[in-house]
């Protein structure tokens, strides 16, 4: 009935409202089969999320499989509250239709007549006095009451017609997950984007409650696409930005109500904003190529509007297009910028930063951490990139040139320029800048980009909802072969001088173990095809980064602590799913296990001699210290404190630095294999120190230490070897046991033939 203006008597009066009430059965029934279908959709995304896929099946089908599903739960959604909103929309407007009746019933009682276009006739001509006075008050009353039902009934068809309107969402692709239980909510949600409007409108001057009922609609409604696109535009670009810095302007103690509350209002507006981007409507594609413009702009006579936005950028998921074309500009911006100066402070010289002379300001941006005012737009932007992996892969794409086999061979430019040539800094006064080496977020974006996982999902629910999984591609492959380059081969002190990267570099090399071990396991720089399948990837490819690369990279995570225990544990935990993928129940796959094992006994052998030969350069003048310390290396099993299986991979929760709480392997195997289940309940017996707290003790020597690893392999190698004796025959089994028993000690060979010397 919506037209937009006011509803006339008749309008209501004669309305078939039977259309309502049939659309309401209609999607009913709609709902009714989305529920029956619902059930095979979930079965078929857990089934993708504990497949262990490979090839195209990985990197297309498993992504489709999870949209598909994604689409029928929005799809249930949105029928869910179109239907609802018709059928409370049909109750609310029958409700007054029949008022009229009702009225019109009431004033005949009284001598009044209504007749059909809804006018009222009060019949006086043949009354007087008391009589004729009682009867026009109470022609007076039918009157009002019929034009109160009639701004009602408008008000209800008005709020039925926008109900649908945002139910139905601005996408023409996609289903609308909007979830409205009935007309009144949607009606509440509607009038909370006009409240939630009005208190930004005041900015500043919002008492604290008011603040936090505005921080509050922002966290309420993070996840509805409609409130978040009406607000965005609401606010629009640059009201958007002026309104951080408005609010930001204050001088707070970090202990005090209005820095708590904005704390929390930074993270929420993030994914609101993160939220309305992703919509494909004309409008947000506006506000976005507007926003876009802001970045160079100074916002209210501060900090540019790349600062501005960034710091809202730091939690959400904001759109891949939308990210990409603001990291161009950012990035293409400060490094202008930085090389007028030639690298160096315009003011401070080489004891300053250019970039921070850039981005210097005395306004805080950020009330996390209350050390870091949050000026470093760079930071904001790689934590948006962390959020989005398929953006952070296409910003760290590899040239098309780049060729891993050759040493020099140049890699992203922004890879190089972030990793290698920034200069990295907090501003805890907006005054100075305190210099650091390196952000952890570089490689929290990195671990994005290159396994296709958000470390943000690194938990148990992220597993439980698909977030964790084997989502590798061919494109987040490059981009691990950038980073094997980079710190393996373009600049081996890099990792030693960068503690901060630490555990995102063990955490990736663990995510690439199967093209590590199949390069490890080649012949010189070419890949051995006939242990193709053994070594197969989720992704239907392998990294070009060969066999003295990977060494090389290895050489360099063996020398850092932090990734050293990380990268040896998914090791270890990635040949323990390799085995139960090949029992060896034939020969067949006697020989792909015995494979399996002696690459990675040389993958172990690398890391250990490169480990060994660090402690020996770092405590070249203390054997107790040396001995200590390789005493803490061998316990590398405390890492992990817990343990899960997603889709392909193996998650082990782990008390890791940089933002990580998690580590990630692949997996041929479900946890229903003996060798990872063994593995996993000892995690789970010995977890007596759930946060990996517990001082590691005691010494060993250097012989010691390459005896516990030759023993780690030695004793899976018992436990494969027993299992096939019933299966293979025994010369087989004894010339086997041969290449493994050697593999150990080739892998030490190997590190110190194609290795680093210690740093």
């Amino acid at each position: 009935m919506d037209g937009g203006g006011r509803l006339g008597f008749e309008d209501l009066f004669n309305a078939s409202l039977d259309k309502l009430h049939q659309a309401r059965q209609g999607w009913d029934d709609q709902v009714q089969r989305l529920t029956e279908m619902q059930e095979p959709a979930e079965t078929m995304a857990g089934q993708a999320r504990s497949a262990s896929w490979e090839g195209e099946n990985a990197t297309v089908t498993v992504p489709h499989v999870f949209a598909q599903a994604g689409q029928f739960e929005a799809a249930l959604l949105q029928a869910t509250s179109i239907r609802n909103i018709c059928r409370d929309g049909y109750h609310r407007l029958k409700g007054y239709q029949n008022r009229l009746s009702e009225l019109i019933e009431e004033a005949a009682a009284e001598g009044v007549h209504v007749d059909g276009a809804g006018r009222v006739d009060g019949r006086l001509s043949d009354l007087d006095g008391e009589t004729r006075r009682l009867r026009q008050e109470c022609a007076l009353a039918v009157s009002q009451s019929i034009e109160s039902v009639l701004q009602s009934a408008t008000e209800a068809d008005q709020s039925v017609a926008q109900a649908l309107r945002d139910a139905k969402g601005t996408d023409p692709y996609a289903f609308n997950p909007v979830e409205y239980a009935n007309l009144s909510q949607a009606e509440t949600a509607y009038a909370d984007a006009q409240h939630f409007i009005e208190l930004a409108e005041r900015g500043s001057d919002l008492s604290d409650e008011e603040l936090r009922t505005f921080s509050w609609l922002a966290e309420y409604y993070a996840d509805d696409p409609v409130f978040a696109e009406r607000v965005t535009l609401g606010l629009g670009p640059e009201g958007t930005l002026q309104l951080w810095v408005d609010l930001s302007s204050g001088n707070w103690h970090p202990d005090s109500e209005r820095w708590q509350i904005l704390d929390g209002l930074q993270a929420n507006l993030g994914n609101l904003l993160g939220t309305a981007t992703r919509s494909d409507s004309a409008a947000m594609e506006q506000w976005e190529q507007e926003m876009l413009e802001l970045g160079e702009q100074s916002i209210n006579g501060g900090p540019y509007g790349y600062q501005v936005m960034s710091s809202l950028m730091r939690d959400g998921e904001f759109e891949t297009e939308f990210l990409l074309e603001f990291g161009e500009g950012l990035m293409d911006f400060e490094m202008e910028f930085v090389a007028q100066y030639g690298g160096s402070d315009p003011v401070l010289g080489s004891a300053g930063s250019p970039n921070w002379r850039l981005w210097q300001s005395e306004m805080r941006l950020s009330f996390g951490d209350p050390d870091d005012f949050g000026l470093d737009p760079v930071f904001g932007y790689l934590s948006a990139l962390s959020n989005n992996p398929e953006a952070s892969t296409a910003f760290f794409a590899a040239p098309e040139d780049f060729d891993p086999s050759d040493r020099e061979s140049e890699i992203n430019p922004r890879l190089a320029y972030l990793a290698q040539e920034r200069t990295w800094w907090t501003s805890s006064d907006g005054f100075a800048p305190d210099m650091i080496g390196i952000h952890p977020i570089v490689g929290e974006a990195l671990v994005s980009a290159t396994t296709g996982v958000s470390p943000d999902g690194l938990d148990v629910t992220g597993m439980d909802e698909g977030a964790i999984g084997d989502f590798r591609t061919v494109d987040s492959a490059r981009v691990m072969d950038q980073v094997m380059q980079l710190y393996g081969t373009l600049d081996p002190e890099l990792l030693g001088n960068q503690p901060e990267m630490s555990s995102a570099i063990g955490f990736m090399a663990g995510m690439y173990m199967d093209d590590i071990n199949y390069a490890v396991s080649g012949i010189g720089e070419e890949n051995n095809p006939d242990q193709a399948e053994i070594f197969a990837t989720s992704y239907g490819d392998t990294l070009e980064s060969g066999r003295h690369a990977s060494i090389r990279f290895l050489s360099v995570i063996g020398k850092d602590e932090v990734a050293y225990e990380s990268a040896t544990l998914l090791q270890h935990v990635y040949m323990l799913g390799k085995l139960d993928e090949f029992p060896p129940t034939s020969q067949e796959n006697f020989l792909a296990g015995s494979q399996v094992l002696s690459a990675g006994g040389e993958v172990r052998g690398i890391l250990d001699h490169a480990r060994a030969e660090q402690v020996a350069a770092d405590y070249i003048e203390d054997a107790d210290a040396a001995a200590a310390a390789l005493a803490s290396a061998a316990e590398w099993k405390g890492a992990a404190v817990g343990a899960g299986v997603g889709a392909g991979v193996a998650f082990l929760t782990a008390p890791v630095t940089g933002g990580l709480s998690g580590l990630l392997v692949p997996i041929g195997a479900d946890m229903g294999g003996e060798f990872l289940t063994t593995f996993f309940e000892g995690l789970i017996d010995d977890g007596s120190d759930p946060d990996g707290e517990a001082e590691k003790a005691g010494q060993i020597s250097r012989q010691e230490f390459f005896q516990a690893g030759e023993t780690d392999i030695a004793t899976l190698l018992d436990a494969y070897t027993q299992s096939a004796a019933q299966y293979i025959d025994g010369e087989s089994i004894v010339v086997h046991r041969g290449l493994v028993e050697y593999s150990y000690g080739k892998g030490r060979e190997s590190e110190q033939d194609f290795g680093y010397a210690p740093h």
